[in-house]
């Protein structure tokens, strides 16, 4: 299928443009000067912009080449016997592919034939000038229908159907048995072409696939058994999805998946679906008897991690911020065998996504006979300070004297120190900002981490003073309301405390889940809808964040959210429920680790956070039609005279996953805070901003009875609202600074 970069329909193969906006489907605008150029071109053909798309294939030896070959070039090549490129091999998808490469043409005079799948020209011409002066409406050759009948008997190899997933083109998800060209085998090899002094051949660009998709950009270098090289490629049909793509749509799960995945990309994948700002994304993996393929998004334009840390202008709170972050990424590649992606300075950049997150290209194996050590990460810090001569403080010029001297036997005990050291440069607190969604770059791994570093590169990071949790507390409550004979809210919350005490000291680890569900649907089908949401959401986060003392990722939420809306679409279509009728619940969700916070909701229910320095703030905004119009730029007061101004643009469980786009965001606790969860029947009537100063600023008092409080929440909302169901999650965290 072809998804439409415009609107992000899934077209067949076959069309030039998209059926649901009329976007072109073959070319795109230029940038730089708008001309129409064609999607399998890698430049401009006015301006010379790039405008192609380009992937970084990442390539492992399997099988040694034929020493024989006088050309070392790989398997795939455009020109293979098949002639898929000539006459559509794939039914359904002739013209899916176009470029100059794809016709033979010919002057007058010139007779081609082809036999035997040899290509002849009769006469003796330049065929590049031919090309270059005929272009792309030339006269394409086409073979007889005995020889096409013959080529199809003997092509029966590169072609497969998807079975677990929708087809996606012609090769089969990422683990294939089929054999292709060896990739020693020369291109006069392949093709089978006359070399003799009657016969001239067409020169081909090469390809990574026999499919003809991924154009090699730079000459593939001869490779041993074992090694692995990178070349960029050019995606010659960039709107077909990948077969990771479809595999992305079908939510499969981490067992079913590896049976579909190679080992090589499932790496990739479960690295950047925890950590998105560290590592690329997959995109497209397959492998043969010769080669196994990854392809990664490409990260040729990220700043280069080593020059920035040269920069002079680089403060050195960032530079022990990166510090910091190799040490978290340590932990996380340690298990997988892949630190020595950290210790290749070439490998290394800064996330284009996350301004001062460190960004690894691409994952290098450890060597089992010499694994890496700290000692090692250690070095590599020595020499990056000693080339950028800096004058270091004290405490970092000890740090590199005790890795010198082998102090530091596990990467945790380097991470502590580092975090004294961020503690250090810390400037004094600064009052908190609104939360920003996808804010946080600090790396989210099963270490607990109390720094951040999420500055511009070449300005002074924001660096907390490292706030220390003392306290958690949670109190939750729900109301039938004085009209309703039904209650359709439904909450959970569940509170882990660790509490770790040493003369003088004392350290609290936590971890929060808290989830409010606001049903609707006749027939009790919203409390069932909202029971149901809660419920899966407990059992996800029980199965896929029970031992972290981290927060789960952003893209672990999503799945977490996509997961509940699932089963209660699935109800949806199997009961006789339609249109309006469909059950389904608001959701606002509330993740604590230690001093950190996720937040998510979908729909009309709320957040809101109460701390001394910034007061009451309203941290989610309703999905409904009076906020979308608003976000469109229509005053608020117009907004809201529609009639249809407070119906939900966003629930679960009514549509399909596809419509669903939970807000999901994340924010740090540095002073006392006060979270409340509610629903409409509490928030309804700005009730909560109207008596915040009575009813929430006490409750950040540790003195105050946190449960009574959220008793008395309740009372105020029968007493002003009560015509719907009322619900109530009160969360104090208290919390200090260490020196």
């Amino acid at each position: 299928m072809l998804v439409c970069p415009q609107c992000q329909f899934e077209n067949p193969d076959h069309h030039k443009f998209c059926q649901s906006c009329g976007t072109s489907l073959t070319y795109r605008s230029c940038p730089q000067c708008s001309c129409q150029v064609s999607l399998d071109q890698l430049d401009c053909w006015n301006c010379g912009a790039k405008t192609g798309k380009v992937w970084q294939a990442v390539i492992w030896c399997h099988k040694p080449y034929q020493e024989s070959a006088p050309q070392q070039i790989p398997p795939n090549l455009a020109a293979t016997d098949n002639f898929d490129h000539l006459m559509g091999g794939v039914d359904g998808v002739e013209d899916q592919i176009s470029s100059n490469w794809d016709v033979i043409t010919t002057l007058p005079g010139a007779e081609v034939t082809a036999t035997d799948s040899n290509l002849m020209l009769a006469d003796d011409y330049d065929t590049h000038s031919l090309l270059e002066t005929l272009g792309d409406d030339s006269l394409a050759v086409s073979l007889s229908d005995e020889d096409e009948e013959e080529e199809e008997e003997e092509e029966d190899v590169g072609l497969f159907q998807m079975s677990n997933v929708e087809q996606v083109g012609d090769r089969d998800l990422l683990s294939t048995d089929t054999e292709l060209f060896p990739p020693s085998t020369s291109l006069a090899d392949i093709a089978e072409v006359d070399t003799s002094e009657e016969a001239t051949v067409v020169d081909k660009p090469v390809y990574l696939d026999s499919q003809g998709r991924y154009k090699l950009l730079e000459p593939l270098p001869p490779l041993p058994v074992g090694e692995m090289a990178r070349v960029p490629v050019l995606d010659c049909q960039p709107l077909q999805m990948s077969p990771l793509a479809a595999l992305q749509l079908t939510g499969d799960d981490r067992q079913n998946r590896s049976a579909l995945v190679m080992a090589a990309a499932q790496v990739y994948w479960d690295l950047y679906y925890s950590y998105p700002q560290h590592f690329p994304k997959v995109h497209d993996a397959w492998e043969d008897e010769y080669q196994a393929i990854v392809l990664l998004e490409d990260c040729s334009d990220l700043p280069d991690f080593e020059q920035k840390w040269h920069d002079i202008q680089t403060p050195l709170q960032q530079i022990v911020a990166w510090l910091q972050q190799m040490t978290q990424l340590w932990y996380v590649l340690e298990p997988v065998d892949y630190r020595q992606s950290l210790l290749r300075l070439d490998n290394l950049a800064i996330s284009g996504t996350a301004p001062g997150s460190l960004f690894i290209k691409q994952l290098y194996a450890d060597d089992p006979e010499k694994m890496p050590t700290v000692a090692d990460l250690g070095q590599l810090w020595q020499s990056l300070f000693k080339l950028s001569g800096r004058t270091l403080m004290g405490s970092i010029t000890q740090m590199l004297r005790d890795l010198r001297e082998d102090k530091f036997q596990r990467v945790e005990e380097l991470r502590l120190k580092l975090d004294e050291i961020i503690a250090e440069l810390t400037p004094p607190q600064q009052p908190t900002t609104a939360p920003q969604r996808s804010s946080v770059t600090r790396l989210q791994t099963d270490v607990p981490t109390t720094g951040s570093s999420s500055g511009q590169i070449g300005d002074a990071p924001t660096v907390p003073r490292l706030p220390q949790l003392l306290d958690l507390q949670a109190s939750g409550r729900t109301d039938v309301g004085k009209e309703r004979s039904q209650n359709q809210d439904s909450f959970g919350l569940q509170t882990l405390l660790d509490r770790q005490e040493m003369p003088g000291s004392q350290t609290l680890y936590a971890r929060g889940l808290y989830i409010l569900c606001d049903g609707m649907g006749g027939h009790a089908g919203g409390e069932v809808a909202s029971r149901m949401a809660v419920q899966s959401l407990k059992e996800y986060f029980q199965t896929h964040w029970a031992d972290s003392d981290s927060l789960p990722s952003e893209q672990l939420i999503y799945h977490a959210i996509a997961e509940a809306n699932e089963a209660i679409y699935r109800v949806n279509m199997q009961g006789t429920r339609s249109g309006s009728g469909r059950m389904g619940t608001t959701l606002v969700l509330v993740i604590v680790a230690n001093t950190q916070v996720a937040i998510a909701h979908v729909g009309d229910s709320r957040l809101y956070r109460f701390t001394c320095s910034q007061g009451l703030e309203q941290i989610t905004v309703d999905h409904e039609v009076g906020q979308r119009e608003i976000a469109r730029g229509v005053d608020p007061e117009t907004a809201y005279n529609r009639p249809d101004a407070y119906q939900l643009t966003q629930a679960l469980g009514p549509r399909d996953g596809k419509y669903l786009k939970p807000d999901i965001e994340f924010f740090d606790i540095t002073e006392d805070t006060l979270l409340l969860l509610a629903s409409d029947g509490l928030t309804d009537n700005d009730l909560v901003e109207t008596y915040c100063q009575t009813h929430l600023k006490p409750l950040i008092d540790s003195q105050t009875n946190l449960d009574r409080g959220v008793d008395d929440l309740i009372d105020l909302a029968n007493q002003y609202n009560g015509h719907d169901n009322i619900t109530a999650i009160a969360l104090r965290a208290l919390v200090h600074h260490r020196d």
